[in-house]
């Protein structure tokens, strides 16, 4: 399937699948760590529940590679602050998805109205919640028509 894809400030056409794939094998190659792996590098034996508690620091750690994560936690694993932030971060990146997903099912009823009344102005929202681009996106995969705004849109994004 392709669909409209961004890359800095370009609008171009892609295959979602393929760009999906590379992004998933970016981050198999540079992020898995296995508990034997952790158990190796720290002398840490965790229970399979501590170890998912690890593991999902260790997902959020950004661009730390095992070797510095291992050796940083090794000297801070014991510390309640970090744990409780750790904690907090976790609550408030659950908070952040359930907006996403309240946000997005405005967006989609929006562009429903939008489309059953002719109202520019409820389309005009749903730019403003998450974008034109994206608001195009929604609107092909849900099978609605692109409306002259849409239209020229793409005609001006496009490089």
């Amino acid at each position: 399937m392709i669909f409209l894809c961004y890359f800095g400030n370009s609008m171009y056409f892609c295959n979602v699948f393929d760009r999906h794939t590379k992004i998933m094998q970016h981050q198999l190659n540079f992020q898995i760590m296995t508990q034997k792996e952790f158990f190796d590098r720290t002398g840490i034996e965790l229970t399979e529940d501590q170890y998912k508690q690890v593991e999902a620091m260790y997902l959020e750690a950004g661009n730390m590679d095992k070797d510095e994560f291992c050796k940083d936690y090794k000297k801070h694993h014991e510390s309640t602050l970090l744990a409780t932030y750790f904690r907090q971060a976790e609550n408030l990146k659950n908070k952040l998805d359930d907006m996403r997903n309240e946000r997005s099912i405005l967006v989609d009823f929006l562009l429903e109205r939008a489309q059953c009344f002719g109202d520019i102005e409820l389309l005009n929202k749903a730019i403003e919640l998450v974008g034109h681009d994206k608001v195009i996106k929604r609107k092909i995969r849900l099978g609605m028509p692109l409306w002259d705004e849409d239209k020229e849109y793409i005609v001006e994004n496009i490089k």
